[in-house]
């Protein structure tokens, strides 16, 4: 699509210059120069500033009812269905985590509390707390 503006014969077009580019690059044998079936067959041109309006308008309509553009969001991202089911896993799994993380808490508590009480020797004592806060580190 081109476009052809002259201000001296009020000329506003848009049309298509196929047949002004078939000629730079292959000139027509002499039989087939005015020949009409050769190259683009739109003979007609669209006026420059009534398409620009026309265009203009129709996406400004799309732009301002975007409710069209919401969907059409909506329906490329999957809807909410994805989104509200990974929030669900994610806090289930943040839950199973804070429950393990406190057991382990518990646990260290309660064998210090056995160290101090002398029920359980110091070299299971060390090893136990050792077990315990690696535990503790991975979750």
């Amino acid at each position: 699509m081109g476009g052809r503006i002259k201000e001296s014969k009020n000329e506003r077009l848009y049309y298509c210059p196929n047949k002004e580019r078939s000629w730079v690059n292959a000139p027509p044998k002499y039989d087939e120069k005015w020949d009409r079936k050769k190259g683009c067959q739109m003979k007609r041109s669209l006026n420059i500033p009534r398409t620009d309006a026309l265009v203009w308008s129709n996406i400004m309509t799309v732009l301002q009812d975007s409710d069209y553009l919401k969907q059409k969001a909506y329906l490329a991202i999957g809807g909410d269905k994805d989104i509200k089911e990974e929030q669900a896993k994610e806090m289930k799994l943040q839950k199973k985590l804070k429950t393990k993380l406190q057991s382990i808490e518990e646990t260290l508590a309660q064998i210090t509390t056995n160290r101090l009480l002398q029920d359980v020797d110091e070299k299971t004592y060390l090893k136990t707390q050792e077990n315990l806060h690696t535990a503790k580190a991975d979750v």
